[in-house]
């Protein structure tokens, strides 16, 4: 057996199709054995600086019956995005490697720890972890970067996670998102095209949130025929994607579905010269449609309404309002419909269907059992007790 222990400057690695480009250090120190037969060769430690960045590489070599044999582990106190590519074997997971230089464009990285093990006629077994910082990354091109991210990520198998402690997406309109507890996940990064599975979890101010889900590929507001400042409030949102890690993704390659809840929405955009106020709004959105449901005011007449927005060319501008509301003679009065005074007192439920269509009329029908209410008419000395239910 060979013993050594060397130490080097001016280092570079060049190694015929492992590396993108020769990587170069200004340091380095080595501890190993090499047992020739059989051969094998045990590194006890491999140190490699450049600056501040110190990487360190221990592992175990040997060849034997049909073919080598080995196990070797990585790891990096602090890297960034731009020298961790370059330092990333170009045929190991060559997919996320990809992945990694074009969507992150400046990052440091933490605590790098990586593996490898591999043995003849067995699939090679790679994993890695580590902490990111100060990251830009870009899920979906067509959507703004995360900015300011930091949170960790790791391979395990055959999965890639990215897991977003903190960070931030600046809106088109309507200011900054955050983006705290977004998860980035690739199930099989073997696969040809890998899918990837994003869970954007949001907190904004609601043109903020609606701004960003008006960018391609989802357009959910234009498709609604809606602006995205049609109210105030502050959104917390959950958006579900799938799509294919590709160069060009097309709107039908992504898959969706996003969920959540709007806090203290206003808004005197939806129904003209009227306010709606409801403070707590449930938000489902899926290829399929838009939905809005929620228990409110408008102007002074309380309601629980369910709002539905369907999405396709066959369907274009039409969406159907179902509401049940509290019904009183100064709330009708207050929308127009003014029966004569002392015919209607005390308070009643009524159902109400809407179906709107852009650029026709509203249909509207209102349907009550007047439980509740009294209705009287005094010139046939008529009267509908409140106990009493109407047809």
């Amino acid at each position: 057996a060979v013993v050594g222990q060397l130490s080097f400057s001016e280092v570079m690695v060049d190694p015929e199709g492992l590396f993108e480009e020769p990587v170069r250090f200004d340091s380095g120190a080595l501890t190993m054995r090499v047992t020739l037969a059989p051969f094998r060769a045990e590194i006890g430690e491999l140190t490699l600086g450049e600056g501040k960045e110190q990487l360190r590489l221990d592992g175990d070599l040997k060849t034997g019956e049909g073919g080598w044999s080995g196990a070797l582990n990585v790891s990096l106190g602090r890297i960034d995005a731009g020298r961790l590519v370059k330092l990333w074997p170009v045929s190991v997971v060559p997919k996320t490697r990809e992945w990694l230089a074009a969507n992150v464009g400046q990052a440091q990285f933490l605590n790098f720890d990586a593996g490898l093990r591999f043995a003849p006629g067995q699939v090679p077994h790679f994993a890695l972890d580590y902490d990111f910082e100060a990251a830009e990354v870009r899920f979906i091109r067509t959507l703004p970067p995360v900015k300011d991210g930091r949170g960790r990520a790791s391979i395990f198998g055959n999965t890639y996670t990215v897991v977003l402690d903190g960070g931030h997406v600046t809106a088109p309109d309507g200011g900054e998102i955050d983006a705290a507890g977004s998860v980035m996940r690739v199930p099989d990064i073997t696969k040809f095209p890998a899918d990837a599975e994003v869970r954007l979890t949001t907190v904004s101010d609601l043109t903020a949130a609606l701004s960003l889900l008006d960018q391609e590929p989802f357009r959910f507001l234009t498709k609604a025929g809606r602006p995205v400042d049609l109210g105030t409030g502050r959104a917390e949102l959950v958006s579900e994607l799938r799509f294919p890690l590709k160069e060009k993704i097309q709107v039908e390659d992504v898959g969706y579905a996003v969920t959540g809840r709007v806090h203290d929405f206003r808004s005197t955009v939806l129904v003209p010269g009227r306010v709606i106020e409801v403070p707590d709004l449930a938000v489902t959105v899926t290829p399929e449609g838009l939905g809005l449901e929620g228990a409110g005011k408008l102007d002074a007449l309380p309601f629980v309404a369910t709002f539905r927005q369907p999405f396709g060319p066959a369907v274009a501008g039409k969406s159907h309002v179902s509401a049940t509301v509290r019904m009183s003679d100064k709330g009708l009065r207050s929308f127009g419909i003014e029966l004569p005074k002392s015919w209607l007192s005390g308070e009643t439920e009524a159902k109400v269907e809407m179906d709107i269509a852009k650029g026709a009329p509203l249909r509207l029908s209102l349907t009550s059992s007047l439980a509740g209410a009294t209705l009287k008419v005094g010139a046939l000395g008529w009267v509908k007790p409140a106990k009493t239910r109407a047809s």
